[in-house]
């Protein structure tokens, strides 16, 4: 259950979390509920694309979950908010804690939409040597392209038919979050956004490591690592980012924290 109000970061509601493993117990719960959420892990490139597309704006603040996953949003929130569990939340360090977690929860089981046909598979062989006793009701790996009606349909009956609790999506942002908002109601199930974690898990795209994970600096790990397809995300984010919690008063202002709510 989520018991503090969100708080503000470039405009975008970010609702206070302790870090992974905390995001793992509400995911969990949301699965054997079988709550229709959308679930977000929201970094500075988030809040930066929200700044400047009011039909993603409206998502991020209307619906669902949003969590703070990146150093800078969590900071802001702590600094917003006065509470200091409001930890740096990773979508895919939430994503593997909540696999191992799920082993323990017999009415859970995944399923996984996104990255290519290889990584997809090599990314289930890697769950069933590292994470015995997960139950995976389903896999697809979607064309590329854009969302369209038709490829929301036919994974509403893949998921339904396969008899899953949570979904995962991994499209890329903000291409997830549209998705994950309109799928979560469809299949009334939650379904979580977590960008890179299925590339990530199976070895396909190099993830940075744990000492440089949530320390603010990962993100010179994943440039190096990827430059061509990331400089512009970094450059051009990282300045609209700060332009967008300016704006909002998140890099001066500091709060006391919100009372609870149920």
């Amino acid at each position: 259950m989520i018991t503090e109000s969100p708080i503000e970061v470039g405009s975008v509601p970010i609702i206070p979390c302790g870090g992974h493993r905390d995001a793992s117990r509400l995911l969990l719960d949301a699965s054997t509920q079988r709550l229709a959420v959308s679930v977000r892990f929201v970094n500075a490139y988030s809040v930066a694309c929200a700044s400047q597309d009011p039909d993603y704006m409206e998502i991020l603040k209307e619906s669902g979950w949003n969590f703070a996953d990146g150093v800078p949003v969590a900071w802001l929130g702590r600094r917003k908010s006065g509470l200091h569990g409001f930890g740096c939340t990773r979508g895919p360090s939430t994503f593997v804690q909540t696999l191992h977690d799920s082993v323990d929860v017999a009415c859970v089981s995944h399923f996984f939409i996104g990255s290519s046909d290889e990584s997809l598979k090599e990314m289930l062989r890697v769950i069933e040597r590292d994470f015995p006793g997960v139950r995976v009701a389903g896999a697809f790996s979607p064309p590329f392209g854009p969302v369209s009606e038709s490829l929301i349909d036919e994974c509403e009956q893949r998921i339904k038919s396969s008899g899953a609790s949570l979904v995962w999506v991994a499209l890329g942002t903000p291409k997830q979050d549209f998705f994950t908002d309109v799928l979560s109601r469809r299949v009334n199930l939650p379904c979580a956004g977590v960008g890179a974690a299925f590339d990530f898990l199976s070895g396909s795209v190099k993830e940075a490591p744990s000492f440089l994970r949530g320390t603010g600096v990962e993100w010179l790990y994943r440039l190096a690592a990827e430059p061509q397809r990331l400089w512009r995300r970094y450059t051009f984010g990282t300045a609209r980012f700060l332009f967008a919690v300016a704006r909002d008063g998140g890099l001066f202002s500091r709060g006391s924290a919100p009372e609870a709510r149920e």
